[in-house]
């Protein structure tokens, strides 16, 4: 037995070794991606016949009705129109080359155009510019090469070339006769290498032409010679070795410069270069090079076929319906490679797709369906599948062990959870199969007995310091297991109030503490002291989110973070605050349907959904948590998916292995970081009120953008155009990337913000006039450090808040102040006088009181006239008629004190104040003070006592405790009764004994947030601080 056992294994592992290496001599091409862009995305038409991707990182797709723009999240489509210096001659495109000055050459037949990306004007009267730089005639044909010379072949016997760099144009004489080209051959095609550029007539011949010299270097007739009627569609390419190809609807020729020989077919050639299975007689529509290590050929009904020279393989890749990752038709018309090493393929049909060289992000091993893993102390993988038991794999040699129910103890082949011991076993949690434990290759199964195994259903495994085992079930709560003895200890509903009998997973937390989670939330245990705390997400902080019930994997991170992860996405808590925050594909994930979650030695999360995977970088500002996200799927890397619940592993060089059903993904944090293709922010359109603005046209009577916003970096809107939004896009031309913003508007807020996953747009609504600086970077792992976009934003006031309308309101201003200072000298000087005769009534008055004790049958009738004439001298504004008024009554004044002569003394009485003691407090107020002490520590673990259950214990009514209370202690009771709690709170704090969480049950809050909160508002500081104050004096 144990030799037939060492006999597979070395099957296995020679199996194993021809397996990794076949894998990695096919690995450049297996790890090509091809990403999709056609009418669905916005492609005008679905036959693209050119490609370019610009200095400013914008991809241009030339299709056969309409030319586009792919900023790396959407296209923008320019079709022909009708006003002049505007427009296009055809909606067709034929070819697409960048000039030195950024202007995008096109041509459409025999037409040329310059089209400006910054203005989106274009300019089709080539033959001024050609005047400009004394170039006579209209253009035949033009080219430009990879040094940025534009070539240009007029309708007469001459070249010229416009070297971009010295601003000077050589001419080429074609001597037609002498060169041996057939009279009146027009140009077919161009081609470049270094300073040579080769031109193909339609009548066969080649020529040759020097940019440096000015000269023509030779000329060949070999393809003339070999046909027999002049063609108009020649095309001609040189290879990096210098090599002819040359390739008609009609034939193929390639010169090779190392035979010096010709050929007049490509299956000849490949022949001779060691090619034997090949698709023969293929119909070339465009030739790719790779360096000399690989030839691309885009062709008729065969796809995108690849010959590697390297590895003498041939590769062929042909398009599959409804998969959006293969090439977008079988019949490909051009392939245009980039300088960032990506290749653009146009198809006859089926748009374009991007194939990148980037090598991928993620390896994968092709296990199969997945369920766990773990590692062992050797290094070693553990893999647990679906339905072949669980395997040992050496990652270095590839070697291979498999346990399955027919080759050792294990009950069932289907695996739920692994977990690796420290003294070097693995124990197994299966479903229906109960626990096994394998040790150095034998397998032993603990099945349900009572006093042992309460369930075969195991869910969820975790390892104290004491090397227990604590074990999940699946609806018999949760065990320890103490290997040396054997002894199983259960934790389930009714006999230690864990939540659920329910178990979905278990972790061993950095403060040695247990969470569990369960199909009620999660519970958590002190293995020390065998308690058990039941938990639930704070309602109050949910802000509308309500999480399932039932977890599907629940852990605590270093920083005290717990993870709630449910099919509704993932709550995360604060232990010490209580505050919650979510995470699902509403604010960055892609999905909401958690499989699991996992921290890297770095502290950062890592958060699998079914079918993508999420990198989640936690910071903290200010007290407040926040999470960047960066998404990964299948195009990064990934397995097709989907990934298995809890199937996420941490090994110890850092490395995290994710499984599902196709295998498993090995992620490298630090590598991942490495590959980050940095990219820059592009401020790629702009949108008023959801309307997208083109540049130089009207927006309600005024054109808004005159150039594109990323040339002119600023934006000036009027006050009523508040509500904008700028299209963000990336210089990479990445097709379906995942990529985010991180943006912020200097001059309104400080704070970053990310923009939502799938929507790189940034949008603002009622921005106040003033002028700001929008500052935006790609978010993600190196969000620090990536390259910043900037753009000012001006937001113009309302005419009513201009300069020139302060201007208007400060002139309208003096001129009323003016005129009011005229109307207050007038009305000052009527004042004064009326407060001169005031004074002289009042002094009537003294004597009128002097003389009040006259008879009153005399006095009465003065009285009411005084008091008449008073009235209306108050009401009185003409200067006038108060004079006459004031006369009146000096007179009366004078009548009354002659006939008065006595005054009457009046007696003063002094009032009579009552002075009251004050009482001291009474003894029976001590009492009561003292009775409701002793009440409050006698239940002070008791969190339901309330000034009912007080008063009641006192025998007294709560109007009446209330008001006696409140009274004698300045304190209403339920502030008695938490002041009671916080003063006991802080001596256990002192005493060092309890964590912040026991202390608060201690002392009869239910609540650790809650408690947190009123410490705060008695000490000052949080019951963490104060503990740390507290231990740093002693």
């Amino acid at each position: 037995m144990k030799r037939s056992s060492h006999y597979l294994r070395m099957v296995w592992t020679l199996f194993a070794l021809i397996f990794f290496t076949l894998t990695t001599t096919a690995d450049n091409l297996s790890e090509l991606k091809f990403r999709r862009i056609d009418t669905r995305n916005g492609l005008s038409n679905s036959q693209a016949n050119c490609v370019l991707k610009d200095s400013r990182g914008y991809v241009w797709i030339g299709t056969q009705y309409g030319l586009n723009r792919f900023d790396g999240f959407r296209v923008r489509s320019f079709y022909s129109k009708t006003s002049a210096n505007k427009s296009l001659r055809y909606d067709f495109y034929d070819d697409l080359y960048e000039a030195a000055d950024g202007m995008i050459w096109i041509r459409q037949g025999v037409n040329y155009c310059i089209f400006n990306p910054d203005t989106e004007i274009f300019d089709y009267d080539i033959a001024a510019w050609m005047q400009q730089h004394n170039i006579p005639g209209n253009p035949e044909y033009i080219h430009i090469d990879s040094r940025k010379n534009i070539w240009i072949k007029p309708y007469d016997n001459a070249f010229y070339c416009y070297n971009p760099k010295t601003e000077k144009v050589r001419k080429y004489v074609m001597d037609y006769a002498k060169l041996g080209v057939r009279q009146g051959a027009l140009v077919s095609s161009m081609a470049d290498l270094g300073k040579s550029a080769v031109v193909i007539f339609n009548s066969g011949d080649i020529i040759c032409m020097n940019s440096e010299t000015g000269k023509i270097d030779w000329g060949t007739h070999y393809v003339r010679n070999q046909v027999s009627t002049i063609k108009e569609n020649y095309k001609i390419w040189l290879s990096p070795k210098g090599d002819y190809w040359v390739v008609s609807p009609d034939g193929q020729w390639i010169y090779r410069q190392d035979r010096k020989k010709w050929y007049n077919s490509l299956d000849a050639m490949l022949k001779d270069d060691g090619f034997k299975e090949f698709p023969e007689n293929i119909v070339l529509w465009d030739v790719h090079f790779v360096g000399n290590r690989e030839l691309w050929l885009a062709t008729d009904h065969n796809g995108l076929v690849i010959f590697d020279y390297t590895n003498h393989k041939v590769n062929r890749f042909l398009n599959e319906r409804d998969d959006r990752t293969t090439v977008p038709n079988n019949t490909l018309i051009r392939l245009n490679g980039t300088n960032d090493g990506s290749v653009w393929i146009c198809g006859l049909q089926g748009g374009v797709s991007q194939c990148t060289r980037t090598p991928s992000i993620f390896d994968n091993y092709p296990f199969g369906v997945v369920n766990c893993i773990t590692q062992d102390t050797k290094g070693n993988y553990w893999i647990g599948t679906n339905d072949k038991g669980v395997f040992c794999f050496n990652p270095k040699t590839g070697e291979r062990t498999d346990f399955t129910t027919k080759n050792s103890d294990l009950q069932s082949d289907i695996m739920v959870c692994l977990l690796g011991a420290s003294d070097g076993s693995v124990w197994a949690g299966t479903y229906n199969g109960g626990l096994s434990h394998i040790v150095d290759g034998a397998v032993n199964t603990y099945m349900p007995k009572e006093g042992g195994l309460a369930n075969k259903n195991i869910w969820g495994l975790a390892e104290d310091s004491d090397g227990k085992l604590w074990i999940g079930t699946l609806g018999s709560g949760v065990q320890s297991l103490t290997p040396k003895t054997g002894h199983f200890t259960t934790y389930n509903s009714q006999s230690k109030n864990v939540s659920s009998d329910y178990v979905s997973s278990m972790q061993m937390a950095d403060n040695g503490w247990i969470v569990v989670g369960t199909s009620d939330f999660y519970s958590v245990i002190d293995p020390k002291i065998n308690k058990v705390v039941n938990m639930t997400i704070p309602s109050d902080s949910l802000r509308g989110f309500i999480p399932a019930n039932s977890s599907t994997q629940v852990i605590m991170d270093s920083r005290g973070l717990l993870w709630y992860a449910s099919p509704s996405g993932l709550s995360i808590v604060d232990t010490e605050t209580g505050n919650v925050s979510q995470l699902d594909e509403r604010n960055g994930l892609e999905s909401s349907s958690i499989c699991g979650v996992i921290e890297d030695k770095r502290r950062n999360m890592w958060v699998a959904t079914e079918f993508g995977l999420a990198h989640v970088i936690v910071k903290n500002k200010d007290g407040a948590w926040t999470f960047e996200v960066v998404n990964y799927s299948q195009q990064d890397g990934l397995l097709p998916g989907p990934h298995n619940k809890r199937s996420m592993c941490q090994m110890r060089d850092g490395t995290i292995l994710l499984g599902g059903v196709s295998g498993v993904d090995v992620i490298s944090p630090q590598k991942l970081r490495s590959n980050v293709k940095r990219g820059r922010p592009v401020f790629a359109g702009l949108m008023l009120f959801d309307k997208e603005i083109g540049i130089g046209t009207e927006y309600e009577g005024r054109v808004v953008l005159r150039e594109s916003l990323d040339k002119s970096r600023r934006l000036v809107l009027n006050s009523n155009e508040s509500q904008f939004t700028i299209q963000m896009g990336i210089d990479q031309g990445l097709a379906d990337n995942n990529v985010q913003f991180t943006y912020r508007l200097e001059g309104l807020s400080n704070n970053w913000i990310t923009t939502e996953p799938n929507n790189p747009n940034i949008s603002f609504t009622g921005l106040p006039s003033g002028t700001y600086t929008l500052v935006v970077k790609i978010s993600g792992d190196d969000a620090e450090r990536a390259a910043e976009s900037r753009l000012e934003i001006v937001v113009r006031p309302p005419f009513y808040a201009t300069w020139w309308a302060y201007v208007f309101y400060i002139l309208i201003a003096v001129l009323l102040l003016r005129m009011w200072m005229r109307h207050e000298k007038k009305k000052l000087n009527f004042e004064r006088m009326k407060m001169q005769k005031e004074t002289e009534r009042q002094q009537s008055n003294i004597k009128y009181e002097v003389y009040s004790g006259v008879n009153e049958e005399l006095r009465q009738p003065f009285e009411k006239t005084f008091v008449l004439l008073e009235e209306m001298m108050k009401n009185e504004n003409d200067e006038q008629r108060y004079q006459q008024m004031h006369d009146l009554r000096e007179t009366l004044d004078g009548v009354f004190l002659k006939m008065t002569e006595y005054v009457e003394d009046k007696e003063k009485k002094e009032l009579i104040v009552p002075k009251i003691t004050e009482t001291e407090i009474a003894s029976v107020d001590q009492q009561l003070v003292d009775n409701a002490t002793a009440y409050v520590e006698k239940n002070i673990s008791n969190g339901d006592i309330t000034v009912e259950t007080m008063s009641e214990a006192l025998n007294m009514s709560r109007v009446h405790l209330y008001k006696r209370l409140t009274a004698i202690t300045g304190q209403t009771p339920s502030e008695f009764i938490r002041d009671i709690r916080l003063r006991h709170a802080e001596r256990l704090i002192r005493l060092g004994q309890l964590t912040v969480s026991e202390v608060s049950y201690k002392v009869g809050f239910n609540n650790p947030r809650y408690f947190s909160k009123y410490f705060k508002d008695k000490y000052g500081m949080l019951p963490s601080q104060y503990k740390t104050q507290d231990s740093d004096e002693k």
